[in-house]
């Protein structure tokens, strides 16, 4: 046995790494990319206008051209650890208002 198999027992293809690279990037970014299994994912895309969402939040209120900003903005970062630190940026935490028994 050589010396670098001992070392390293998992051997992988060279630029595995950077392809694996590569479509977390383009997964992170919004963009169109190829899985592992080597299917063509679509690049994301900003919901119509026409959508209206039926939640408790009251986001219908929320103007379009904000909501657009607010998608571009966060793929544009294109890093998973910092997206979710902007998501955590944007959340309010609030008290219980009620709890209810199991």
């Amino acid at each position: 046995m050589s010396e670098n198999q001992v070392n390293n027992p998992k051997r992988r293809a060279p630029g595995s790494e950077n392809k694996k690279n590569e479509m977390k990037r383009l997964k992170y970014s919004g963009l169109a990319y190829h899985n592992r299994s080597n299917k063509d994912i679509a690049a994301k895309k900003a919901r119509s206008f026409e959508v209206f969402c039926k939640c408790k939040y009251e986001c219908r209120k929320l103007p379009y051209e904000q909501k657009i900003f607010l998608f571009e903005d966060y793929y544009k970062i294109a890093n998973h650890v910092k997206q979710k630190s902007y998501l955590l940026g944007l959340i309010q935490i609030g008290s219980v208002k009620r709890r209810r028994k199991i």
